[in-house]
């Protein structure tokens, strides 16, 4: 930086300390004995706007070269990275509550799909106290389980001789928890004196390379098109093994009994109305 003396000859300082000592430096060839401070970044024309534009580019193009999240493959990377993006999105979702003024609002669950990768919650009440904590969504999740076992019993069996290697839920027991819900729901599609329409098939498959599992599902006609979704097919044996006749045969006889009690005498429900039933099969 060269400062011109009384004389009108050019002077020059430097520093091999930083950029301020250059600037002190500076001043005093200007001003002797003079102690003022002189900003570097205004000195040497670093708050020019262009500056501050090549810094922001250059902030978000280091950005963009980070790995995509599926290429990672060290747990803590893939942790080190949920837990910015959590603190990103907090930072967000805070001034958007402020902006619309959704102050002393609890969040009981969030959930994000990017991509069709499913983000953790948890991942963000790290971030977020008032989110439910992980613990008491798995605990309230027991609870349901719990209750749901208590109104459909689940029995295990022996198919072929093995070790128990199935296991059937009584249909009588399902029908209860589906009448209560399609008779007296609020999209209700059962009407008192209804005969209801129960298709019964079975499907085999191959899971993994050595597995095989034989299905039996139920569903209810009468919900019409919704019948066709994997929600309304309901599981009612399930067994290791290959589709052969000895083992259907065996699957069946646990079933039978109460499927002719039903067909003859139909169902009555939780509420004491009687429901007549019509059996329909189906297979693959």
């Amino acid at each position: 930086m060269p400062p011109n003396n009384s004389d009108g000859e050019k002077q020059s300082v430097s520093s091999n300390k930083s950029a301020s000592n250059v600037a002190t430096l500076f001043l005093q060839k200007l001003y002797t004995n003079n102690k003022s401070a002189l900003s570097e970044i205004i000195l040497f024309g670093f708050d020019l706007e262009c500056l501050k534009e090549r810094q922001i580019n250059d902030s978000q193009v280091q950005i963009q070269k980070n790995k995509p999240f599926h290429q990672l493959k060290s747990e803590s990377q893939k942790k080190s990275r949920l837990q910015t993006l959590a603190y990103d999105i907090h930072s967000r979702i805070e001034s958007t509550l402020d902006l619309h003024n959704f102050h002393n609002t609890k969040l009981d669950h969030v959930e994000l799909n990017i991509d069709e990768s499913p983000i953790k919650f948890q991942n963000l009440a790290a971030v977020m106290p008032e989110i439910e904590q992980e613990y008491k969504v798995e605990k309230h999740r027991q609870e349901i389980t719990e209750t749901v076992n208590d109104m459909i019993s689940v029995y295990p069996v022996q198919i072929n001789f093995l070790a128990p290697n199935g296991a059937y839920h009584s249909l009588k027991d399902i029908l209860n928890v589906l009448i209560s819900k399609l008779a007296y729901g609020n999209s209700s599609v059962l009407k008192i004196g209804d005969v209801v329409y129960i298709k019964l098939s079975r499907n085999g498959r191959q899971m993994g390379k050595h597995h095989n599992h034989v299905m039996f599902t139920a569903c209810i006609l009468n919900q019409h098109k919704a019948v066709l979704s994997p929600p309304s097919q309901h599981c009612i044996f399930l067994y290791t093994g290959i589709e052969q006749y000895e083992s259907l045969q065996q699957a069946f006889n646990f079933l039978i009994k109460e499927l002719l009690t039903l067909n003859m005498e139909g169902i009555i429900d939780l509420k004491n109305n009687h429901w007549p039933i019509e059996f329909w099969f189906g297979t693959d």
